[in-house]
């Protein structure tokens, strides 16, 4: 088979690549959810104190349990055996440094901003007959249609340029582990909170979402990226 080398791109496809619309359009957007949520949290005055409860759920002890265990065995039980402190390690855990620091806040607000606008403006989408469910099983169903919301997402970003222009940073690790968990463009969250907010207002309505919905959530998400040699089997 011959292998040619790939043609020369002038100057201007290469800029308008940089500048590639749809994604500025989901930059966009993101901003605008923003300014949604700090306006509504501002006028509440509660935007401190709800920073500090996403704070609390998305980095909460136990998904930092999770993490540190999961280090433990990756260096007990690799899948592929690395040094601890490879580059792709050291390069993910400033990915999770960031991760704390601002795509935390950013994540809280995208969450309040979809919750707002779909009960505010699609409040049908509410059902009233889980109000005579147990809390247990309401909060079971509510995770698992959010994971579902969130592996459709996941589809989204590989099947949309706009997206997958975020989410290839994530897809950029080659030394995967726990940490590559956090390695993620700030602006790769749109479509996943979207998609997961949409089965908390469908079946809680204006009931309040226990914490531990949300750091099991995120421990779910954290799980699938560990470099161990396991399986969840027939599950």
């Amino acid at each position: 088979m011959t292998i040619t080398a790939p043609a020369l791109e002038s100057p201007a496809r290469t800029h308008s690549r940089k500048l590639y619309l749809p994604a500025l359009l989901v930059a966009a957007t993101t901003a605008w959810l923003v300014s949604v949520a700090v306006d509504t949290l501002g006028r509440a005055g509660s935007l401190g104190k709800v920073l500090s409860a996403g704070r609390a759920e998305l980095v909460a002890p136990a998904v930092v349990v999770l993490v540190a265990t999961a280090l433990v065995c990756e260096h007990i039980w690799p899948a592929e055996r690395r040094p601890l402190l490879s580059k792709g390690h050291l390069h993910d855990a400033l990915f999770l440094v960031l991760h704390v620091v601002a795509v935390v806040p950013l994540m809280t607000l995208l969450g309040v901003a979809f919750a707002e606008l779909l009960v505010g403006h699609a409040g049908w989408m509410a059902v009233a007959w889980t109000a005579a469910w147990p809390t247990w099983s309401v909060l079971a169903v509510t995770i698992i249609l959010m994971d579902a919301g969130n592996w459709l997402a996941h589809f989204a970003d590989h099947r949309i340029g706009a997206l997958w222009r975020f989410h290839a940073v994530h897809h950029s690790q080659e030394e995967l582990s726990v940490l590559t968990t956090f390695r993620a463009h700030p602006l790769s969250h749109l479509a996943g909170f979207f998609l997961g907010t949409v089965p908390v207002v469908v079946l809680m309505g204006h009931r309040p979402m226990a914490p531990a919905v949300i750091t099991a959530y995120v421990c779910l998400g954290t799980l699938p990226h560990t470099n161990v040699d396991w399986s969840f089997g027939v599950l």
